[in-house]
């Protein structure tokens, strides 16, 4: 397979079957809740009013809102990670979301009650 660092180890195929074994348990098992949101990059791109705005960016923001909104339904508080892709554009989704983030961690976000806020953190 070819894997590589902490996944070194997921090579073996009987290391690999324990894990995925272990992971389709946990996903079976595990009360959660999935929040999804979809865009046509194309066609967005296309938009003259869209020139500015990474989808990226766009697609992240409409994400943490469904997110917030959904714990203020639940009256409850929870956190976003975003994966790390280590590139530039993690600095560029960082870079654009560090206001918001600042605003949150203060209480003046636009998500809600601060008890119900979403937290921006990065991975």
């Amino acid at each position: 397979m070819g894997l590589k660092g902490a996944f070194q180890c997921l090579n073996d195929d009987a290391t690999r079957k324990t894990f995925d074994d272990a992971i389709l348990r946990m996903i079976q098992e595990t009360e959660y809740t999935v929040i999804t949101a979809l865009i046509d990059k194309q066609w967005m791109l296309r938009q003259r009013h869209w020139t500015k705005n990474h989808p990226y960016h766009y697609l992240m923001e409409i994400l943490v809102e469904k997110y917030a909104r959904f714990l203020i339904r639940k009256n409850d508080i929870g956190d976003v990670m975003p994966e790390s892709r280590q590139n530039p554009k993690d600095a560029l989704l960082q870079k654009a979301e560090e206001p918001r983030s600042s605003h949150q961690a203060q209480g003046y976000g636009d998500y809600g009650p601060p008890a119900c806020q979403a937290g921006w953190s990065s991975t």
